[in-house]
Parts: structure tokens; sequence; C-alpha cells
């Protein structure tokens, strides 16, 4: 039998192994923390990688259309681009920290209790490596995989209107985070008009800068102002004009967005 005749159960045998193994080695990741925050973000890298990533790239390989269109996402990213993201990245970790911790206090006084999801607090250098790695850049690599490449980009091709949303709200709902559900909704809207405009790459870069944000914000853990604020959500909008500008408008009348 030729590799076309065997990439389709190949494929989705190895990424049902994958997730099973997965969810079954790592079953403390669902529930439980380790005592060392680091050792846990470091685990769930791990499992993120065999539950999301690895099976979604074996998903987007198991069918040749779907594999080429993916490729076709995998076009360099202009150095303007990365400074946009940059400067959303850093805009953004803060205005939307901001509308977490305002979601956050209003389900607390309909009586919700978040759980605690404190992030690492690096001290060395070797330690701020390995937790971009643990928390900016891994998680990001999978859930693009995952929510862009495979999710959106399968529902744009039959609603092409509602992908980007649906895909957006499968982003936010499966972090479990429900008192950050409106900052995580507008990360998966903004990732997905990302993807749409530049790629892969694009997407993953803007969150791999945006997850190392929240890592940087939550270690010098500074004091938000009004005037901070302020100037955050004035560098989201030059971002986003200097990232979109009309195209943005332009390509939703164009393909639906």
């Amino acid at each position: 039998m030729s590799w076309n005749e065997l990439r389709l159960p190949v494929c989705w045998a190895a990424t049902v192994t994958l997730i099973l193994w997965g969810l079954l080695r790592f079953p403390m990741l669902v529930s439980a923390r380790t005592d060392d925050v680091l050792i846990y973000y470091c685990l769930n890298a791990v499992q993120q990688a065999l539950v999301f990533g690895l099976p979604a790239l074996l998903v987007l390989l198991a069918r040749p259309g779907r594999w080429k269109t993916f490729r076709s996402s995998l076009r360099p990213v202009p150095l303007r681009a990365l400074g946009g993201f940059a400067l959303l990245a850093a805009g953004g970790a803060v205005t939307l920290a901001v509308i977490a911790s305002l979601w956050s206090s209003l389900l607390q006084a309909w009586g919700y209790v978040p759980e605690a999801n404190p992030l690492p607090n690096p001290e060395t250098l070797g330690q701020w490596l390995l937790c971009l790695a643990a928390v900016a850049l891994i998680p990001a690599a999978c859930e693009e995989l995952l929510f862009r490449a495979l999710l959106q980009g399968t529902l744009r091709r039959y609603l092409p209107r509602a992908g980007v949303w649906i895909a957006a709200v499968a982003f936010a709902a499966l972090h479990f985070r429900w008192e950050a559900f409106p900052a995580l909704l507008l990360i998966g809207l903004t990732l997905g008009h990302v993807f749409i405009r530049y790629g892969y790459g694009g997407s993953l870069a803007l969150h791999v800068l945006y997850n190392a944000a929240v890592l940087a914000l939550s270690a010098a853990q500074p004091a938000v102002t009004l005037a901070l604020l302020a100037a955050c959500c004035f560098l989201c909008f030059a971002a986003l004009r200097l990232l979109f500008g009309k195209e943005l408008k332009n390509e939703t009348d164009r393909s639906g967005l």
C-alpha cells in the first residue's frame, strides 16, 4: 500500500493514541497542582503538546488538501507586523488583565469562587528561559495549531462569517478559566484575524509575545493606574491600526469574517 492510502488511518490512529496517552499519563494536570509551580507548567506544556499540538498537526496531515492549506499559511511575517505584535502584546497584557479582573469581581459578587492559578516567578536566567518555553512558546504553538490552523481553518470553509467566532469561543472555553472568559475571547478573536491576515507564523508570534508579556507582568506586578491603562489602550489601538488599518474591514467584506 502507498503512503497516500495509509495516510488517513495512520494519522488518525496516531492522533487517538497521543490524546489518550497524554490524558492518562498526566491526569493530575486536569484538576491538581504540584507544589512547584514551574514544574506544573512544564508538565502542562508536555500535555498540551500530546493532547493539542501533535494531534492537530496529524489531523492536518491526514488529508493532502488540508495539509496544503496549512502549508500556505506558513508564510514569512513582515518586520512591521512583528513590531505591531510587540506593541499589541505589551498593551493587551495590561488592558486584558484589567478586563479579566473586573469580570472576576462581578462573578465573585454572584458567588463564583475562581480557582487560584499562579504563574511561575522565575529568578535566574535558566528559570526565565524554561518559563518562556513552558508558558509562552509551547502552549502558543499547540493552541494555534488546534484553534486557528485546524478548527478555524475548517470552520471557515463552511461558516465563513462565524468560523472565527466559534474558534475563539472554543479557545476561551477550553482554558476553563471562567473568571477570564471575556479577555480570552478577545484574545481568540484577535489571533483569529491575525491568522487570516498573516498566517500561522503571525498568530504564533503574537500569541508567544502576549504570553511572555503576561509572564513579565506577573513577575513585575506593577501598580495599574489610569494613566498606565490609558497608555496601554492607546498602544493596542495603534498596533491594530498598524497591523490592519482598513484591511480588516476589507477582508471582512471580501471573505465573510
